[in-house]
């Protein structure tokens, strides 16, 4: 986590976020709908029902993100997200797939900075190399996090973000046979969205 922190704060410096601040509203109200393509990293954790309540951890190399966002008003938005986190733990090959409702709001119109959540349908799979077996976890992801937008021209502009993900209510097999163990992945990432109105 505090890697993630670190490399965001670099990033607002950079690119200069005291004069974004000041020239925030009109360049973030330039379009109705936004579109959001970025890439994160994080860890993703799950549980071992079967393995007195242990933890498995790994860090990802790279998670694809997209969200598709529609303005409600000057402080809100409502879409759709999409992403694919990939990475690999003592030679288990892990990757999650999530698809959500998102919305964001923004405390003051004029900042750049949102406060999201979301929920919707995440699938967890994991396999190890030269196995044929497989282990799948499917339920509701919820999230949550936070982003801060830094305008960059008048329609585009760059959004890191920190994210919190919690599946619950999943059902896991193992080749396709349910299982009495749950693994309730948790993923938790922080990147940065290109986002354009």
């Amino acid at each position: 986590m505090n890697t993630c922190v670190r490399h965001l704060v670099t990033i607002l410096l950079i690119s200069g976020a005291p004069f974004a601040l000041a020239n925030a509203q009109d360049r973030r109200d330039s379009g109705p709908i936004a579109v959001r393509l970025g890439a994160s990293v994080g860890s993703l954790k799950e549980n071992c029902e079967n393995c007195s309540g242990a933890q498995i951890s790994s860090f990802s190399r790279l998670a694809l993100e997209g969200q598709l966002l529609k303005n409600l008003g000057s402080r809100g938005a409502i879409g759709i997200e999409g992403m694919l986190w990939k990475g690999t733990y003592l030679g288990l090959y892990r990757r999650a797939v999530v698809v959500s409702i998102v919305g964001s709001w923004r405390p003051a119109p004029t900042l750049g900075l949102t406060l999201e959540a979301g929920a919707g349908y995440m699938t967890f799979k994991e396999t190890a190399n030269g196995s044929s077996s497989e282990l799948k976890s499917t339920g509701l992801g919820l999230q949550g996090g936070v982003a801060y937008a830094i305008p960059i021209l008048k329609s585009i502009s760059l959004t890191p973000f920190i994210r919190y993900l919690h599946s619950v209510g999943d059902k896991t097999t193992m080749d396709g046979s349910s299982t009495t163990g749950k693994i309730s992945p948790k993923l938790f990432r922080c990147g940065l969205l290109l986002q354009w109105r």
